[in-house]
């Protein structure tokens, strides 16, 4: 069985949605899991990265930015985001 992209913050945060540190490949049952267990997920992600990546990656996720598609594109062709 195949690896699933799965979100540490919600692809509803755009700031992070297409960010690497925001996301991590699970097993289909660790997936399930992490989406039934979020507060329990949290905290095997703290434990991973460390509390202070996590509020820099939580600050991030919620920071409010507007971004244009062109912006959005050069980062991407860039590997920015």
């Amino acid at each position: 069985m195949g690896n699933e992209g799965h979100h540490i913050f919600k692809r509803r945060y755009l700031n992070t949605r297409w960010s690497i540190e925001n996301g991590r490949a699970l097993c289909r049952e660790h997936h399930d899991w992490a989406e039934k267990h979020p507060t329990a997920y949290e905290d095997c992600i703290v434990d991973e990265i460390g509390v202070e990546a996590y509020g820099v990656l939580r600050q991030e996720a919620l920071m409010v930015r507007k971004q244009f598609y062109d912006e959005i594109l050069k980062e991407l062709e860039e590997g920015i985001c």
